[in-house]
């Protein structure tokens, strides 16, 4: 079974991989996985803001007023400087299509 994704939402290269699978839907299922995963951290940031406790790793977060980088972001870490009063978020971009 040979599929191709393409998504015009994402920009790079294209890649070949050969895989056996049984059918249609598998192999679209494994290249939809397999493009999640490298993508994942094709957007990230990091961004320091007032002591914020109730966020967590693991949150999600929404970002606005950050021009072309708005939209849903998934903390993969923080730092509370508690003599700053401060949290650094480390984001990743959550990508909502696939």
């Amino acid at each position: 079974v040979c599929y191709r994704h393409t998504d015009s939402s994402i920009a790079g290269g294209e890649k070949n991989i050969v895989e056996p699978v049984f059918d249609l839907a598998e192999a679209e299922r494994f290249c939809k996985g397999y493009f999640r995963s490298i993508n994942k951290y094709a957007v990230t940031g990091a961004l320091t803001m007032p002591y914020r406790p109730e966020i967590t790793a693991g949150n999600a977060v929404d970002c606005k007023g950050f021009e072309g980088f708005d939209g849903k972001y998934f903390v993969d870490q923080i730092i509370h400087n508690f003599s700053k009063g401060s949290s650094r978020l480390l984001l990743r971009k959550i990508f909502l299509s696939f």
